[in-house]
């Protein structure tokens, strides 16, 4: 399972915590990846889910812990905004060093980072293919559920780290921090 948000005025859409926790019970079945995009990740030394302040935040306050985690510079497109999101986006740009001219449109986005995390989820899904098959019978209704990789979609939204216990890694996120 993946799951991709972007930062839209310093916070991800409600609906990415609203999903999480509607879907905990799928997430946490299958191995999942979360990517996060933003334009603090413009700058190299906020690219990480342990350095960007986005996606350490989600992380920490998450039920759910992924397998793999990634965060993504995105694009700056000022002449594609609204008045008010060109003002404020400029705004803030300003005060964080970034791009202010607001007839250009500036891509920020690392594709050979983009593509790598796309090999590690397709690695991922193969393995799920190999190893991953929940079959569950219900024979007084003789109903026959069958979950696996192909049949699990959860992706309707298109919106939306420190470590916990004092430093010590948060359970249940073993690829988190490779």
């Amino acid at each position: 399972m993946v799951i991709g948000a972007s930062i839209r005025y310093g916070h991800f859409h409600p609906a990415v915590d609203r999903f999480v926790k509607k879907h905990l019970a799928a997430l946490q079945a299958l191995p999942g990846a979360f990517f996060s995009v933003n334009l603090v990740a413009r700058k190299p030394e906020k690219r990480t889910p342990q350095t960007n302040s986005y996606t350490r935040k989600f992380l920490l306050n998450s039920p759910w812990q992924p397998q793999s985690c990634a965060v993504f510079a995105g694009a700056l497109r000022y002449p594609r905004y609204s008045w008010y999101d060109r003002f404020m986006i400029r705004l803030i740009m300003k005060m964080t060093g970034g791009e202010t001219d607001t007839r250009k449109e500036v891509v920020y986005t690392d594709w050979q980072q983009v593509s790598r995390f796309a090999r590690e989820i397709a690695q991922m899904a193969a393995q799920i293919a190999r190893k991953t098959r929940v079959v569950m019978e219900n024979r007084a209704n003789e109903k026959f559920f069958c979950i696996s990789p192909c049949h699990l979609r959860i992706t309707p939204y298109n919106a939306p780290p420190l470590t916990r216990n004092n430093g010590k890694q948060a359970a249940g996120s073993a690829g988190f921090w490779r």
